[in-house]
């Protein structure tokens, strides 16, 4: 079941007018990606790409943990950094009620005008509102 959650969110990512969505926090993380650990981002794309970024604690953790969606980057600087590389351009979806002023503003320096970063709360949310067979 946890395999088709990614595949529902680039639904909703795709009606939001979206190349890619970051998700962050515990809840989404770990029913999106299966990762239970405390440090890692995610992002999700439009085009059926996912990638999980970590750092160097989580290596095992992550290897065994990640949904197979998920390509794994093990960053040994900071998260953010290694986000904002990966991205490419066009509307880029982040959750403002959980994203942090300073991650925020650390991404727009690093996109400059190449990625439109969209307030996008509540994506993640809409899945787990609705319950999979596996849930229930």
């Amino acid at each position: 079941m946890r395999g088709e959650r990614p595949a529902r969110l680039r639904e909703l990512i795709v009606g939001e007018g979206l190349e890619a969505l970051i998700v962050e926090g515990p809840a989404n993380l770990r029913y999106l990606t299966g990762f239970t650990g405390s440090a890692g981002v995610a992002s999700v794309h439009a085009d059926g790409r996912g990638r999980f970024y970590t750092d160097f604690r989580y290596e095992t953790q992550a290897a065994q943990e990640l949904d197979d969606t998920f390509a794994c980057e093990i960053v040994s600087g900071e998260l953010t950094d290694a986000l904002a590389a990966a991205m490419t351009g066009g509307r880029v979806g982040f959750d403002d009620a959980t994203m942090s002023v300073r991650r925020l503003s650390r991404l727009r320096e690093l996109v400059g005008s190449t990625v439109e970063l969209v307030a996008s709360a509540g994506l993640p949310e809409r899945l787990r509102a609705v319950k999979d067979e596996g849930e229930v």
